[in-house]
């Protein structure tokens, strides 16, 4: 195999130089770009070879080597073209950077199928692969967001010997919970959208790539992509047996395997990411003890990973790990970086940042507020609420994610008159700052057997703006919680089929909706709201399969029926003046309605 390799590689090189895809050199220097394939799974039945793309740093400032090394693994198109400007960023720091395609993806042979083992063990065969090449150091990090990075969780449980340290960014944890099916509903939008796409870029790559159609191993694995449709996980995961959480899902989530990880992990997240969610923050609960483990989380989108405020953290970050910096003083320092308030200043920059020593922060306390049947947030005045479940009616999109020929979604689209309950605090008498996960504790009738909440928290300014800050789901039936996993500021369901509970009719019931992680300053004067309303179908990205039947659903209040809402309260932490622009990366506000 290893000779095919080498054949292979040279080629190659050749062909896609005729092709115009050539290696580019440098004056007194050898290739600059090379691309070539690495055996995985030899002498096995799921044996292929995965198609790579490998950049080497600038000579004349560099050196000729050895380099260390950083890795973008996906089922995208880093063999051809690696995105986000990575390969740049990184070069310009000193690393050799590579582009490995996973099987049945790219160029790469096999057949493709989303986060199942065998890419976590090809993934491990291609780090100590190309970590043992001779224009390597032996030092090899994994590096990106999104896709790439979620792979990172993956590879490194597999504890490959030449790996060093991954910056995973903008990533889930948990398959099930976290985008798939938060709170046991189907996040159709996003979930079916994406995977369908990932099958589209298989069968579209040469098309795409037409400089990749002179390499006769590419055409030849590309044909055998063509089953890759049959494995599109959204298909699986909505057959029966797939909607709950269960051996599927396990297999497939970071969170059942994260105790694994023993290299240095740098995670990124933001709090209103569009695609993934936050919910993988929680991740860091899971790391072994001792495990070397930095978190920098911020307000924004999926995009964050390279804002001018959360990139320098990656390059200190791999510095220490890869390039002999002192770690014994790095470690000492604080775990968590908290940007907030970015893009308060324009971009990506945060108007202040905070720094803790773990997750969640010992400063951390809960502050419980009782719902009031006077719509009152801080209020226990004893009644109910009642609002109409309507399915189908846009409730708080954000808006900005469109999908074609759907109509726009807004977060200036609130929830049509009756259909929702909405509580809100008096004006604080003091600045707050919230970080962490968030619960709201409801007790429940409705006249359904079943029925789903989307709960939304904002900001009410003093300026007379409601800003969006994060939001939650659960299907009522799912709400059977593991107590072990559960605490004050997060429910934790099974969501196993056997846990599945309905409601009686009428029947107050108590539940827990939990608000994924956030962190947000309110000023003096700022009011806290949150919502209760029927998840969104019009898309923004996510959009929910919700139960479809019209309900009356009576949220219950005061000492018989505490409803209340637990926010993460850091203690002693106040927010800078003055009051930030309106809107925040990825936090749109919209006018308060005339009374």
């Amino acid at each position: 195999m290893r000779t095919r390799l080498l054949l292979v590689v040279a080629v190659v090189a050749g062909l896609l130089a005729a092709a115009g895809v050539t290696n580019t050199t440098t004056a007194n220097h050898g290739p600059r770009i090379l691309y070539g394939y690495i055996p995985v799974a030899v002498g096995t039945e799921d044996a292929t070879e995965l198609h790579y793309k490998l950049i080497f740093p600038d000579p004349a400032v560099h050196g000729d080597g050895p380099y260390p090394l950083v890795v973008d693994y996906s089922g995208y198109v880093p063999g051809a073209y690696i995105y986000d400007g990575l390969d740049h960023r990184f070069l310009a720091e000193g690393y050799a950077v590579a582009g490995v395609n996973m099987r049945g993806t790219g160029c790469s042979g096999g057949k493709f199928d989303y986060f199942e083992p065998l890419q976590s063990r090809d993934g491990k065969e291609a780090i100590d692969f190309l970590g043992s090449q001779p224009w390597s150091n032996g030092k090899v990090a994994m590096v990106g967001k999104s896709y790439p990075g979620i792979t990172q969780l993956f590879v490194a449980a597999q504890q490959p010997e030449r790996l060093t340290a991954i910056v995973p960014g903008h990533v889930f944890g948990d398959l099930y919970r976290d985008v798939p099916y938060p709170g046991g509903i189907l996040n159709a939008t996003f979930a079916g959208g994406w995977s369908a796409g990932r099958i589209t870029d298989q069968v579209t790559f040469l098309q795409s790539y037409p400089q990749f159609q002179a390499d006769p191993v590419c055409v030849e694995n590309q044909a055998e992509h063509a089953p890759n449709p049959v494995f599109n996980p959204f298909v699986r995961a909505v057959q029966p047996q797939n909607n709950y959480d269960g051996a599927l899902y396990h297999e497939r989530s970071p969170w059942y395997f994260a105790d694994k990880i023993d290299v240095p992990t740098m995670l990124v997240e933001s709090y209103q990411d569009e695609q993934v969610g936050s919910r993988a923050i929680e991740l860091i609960e899971r790391f072994r003890p001792g495990l070397p483990w930095r978190l920098v989380a911020t307000n924004g989108d999926h995009g964050e990973y390279y804002g001018e405020h959360v990139f320098p953290h990656i390059v200190r970050f791999l510095s220490v790990y890869m390039k002999g910096g002192d770690a014994a003083a790095y470690e000492a320092e604080d775990k968590v970086a908290i940007n907030w308030e970015t893009g308060a200043n324009g971009g990506r920059r945060a108007a202040f940042s905070t720094t803790y020593s773990t997750w969640p922060p010992a400063e951390q306390q809960v502050w419980r507020l009782p719902l009031g049947a006077d719509r009152v947030l801080g209020s226990d005045t004893p009644g109910q609420v009642d609002y109409t479940y309507a399915p189908g009616i846009g409730s708080q999109e954000r808006g900005g994610f469109d999908i074609r020929d759907e109509p726009p979604a807004s977060w200036n689209d609130r929830p049509a008159d009756g259909t929702h309950a909405t509580f809100t605090t008096a004006p604080l008498d003091a600045d707050k700052l919230f970080l962490g996960t968030a619960s709201l504790d409801l007790w429940v009738s409705s006249t359904a057997a079943d029925t789903d909440f989307e709960v939304t928290l904002s900001e009410v300014r003093p300026d007379g703006q409601e800003m969006f800050i994060q939001q939650g789901w659960l299907r009522a039936s799912h709400r059977k919680e593991d107590p072990a996993l559960s605490n004050p500021l997060r429910p934790f369901q099974t969501h196993l089929v056997t846990d599945v509970q309905p409601l009686v009719p009428l029947q107050a019931t108590p539940m827990r909706i939990e608000i994924f992680p956030f962190g947000h300053a309110f000023r003096e004067g700022s009011r806290i709201r949150v919502t209760v309303a029927a998840p969104h179908i019009r898309p923004d990205l996510w959009g929910f399969a919700a139960l479809p039947t019209p309900a009356r659903n009576t949220i219950h209040t005061g000492p018989a029926h505490p409803s209340s809402l637990a926010l993460p309260l850091l203690a002693g932490e106040s927010a800078p003046t003055p009051l930030p622009p309106c809107t925040l990366r990825n936090q749109p506000c919209r006018a308060e309605p005339a009374a």
